[in-house]
């Protein structure tokens, strides 16, 4: 495992642990973000190493997917913002179940949940 990849999890695994006191102020980002965007699901997320835990979300009942099954994935491995305005025309998504499935996830972006010292969390 890359040190990075081991830095960042260990990073997770701090902010999975952390009694969050906050919890009103982020779900109300997370649905102003929905609100903006005008999508009918967000949500803020960490990702640990096979496991995407969704820590506040709108428009969804998911508490958790699998690391494989993660959009989130592919936005923590760059540090810009991560569009894909149309799955279907993606590689990475055009055969994702949450694509085809009942999500029916259509367009996609995300931004990084990042620490001070640089560590893609979520």
């Amino acid at each position: 495992m890359p040190r990075k990849e081991l830095e960042r999890l260990q990073a997770v695994d701090r902010f999975l642990k952390l009694e969050i006191s906050r919890g009103n102020e982020l779900q109300d980002i997370v649905n102003f973000a929905a609100e903006i965007c005008q999508v009918p699901i967000a949500m803020i997320t960490l990702i640990d190493s096979d496991t995407q835990h969704i820590k506040y979300r709108v428009g969804t009942d998911l508490v958790r997917t699998t690391r494989a099954d993660a959009f989130c994935n592919y936005t923590i491995l760059q540090e810009e913002i991560l569009v894909v305005p149309d799955t279907a025309k993606d590689e990475r998504f055009m055969d994702h179940p949450y694509r085809k499935g009942a999500a029916n996830i259509q367009f996609y972006a995300g931004a990084n949940l990042t620490t001070v010292d640089g560590i893609n969390l979520g």
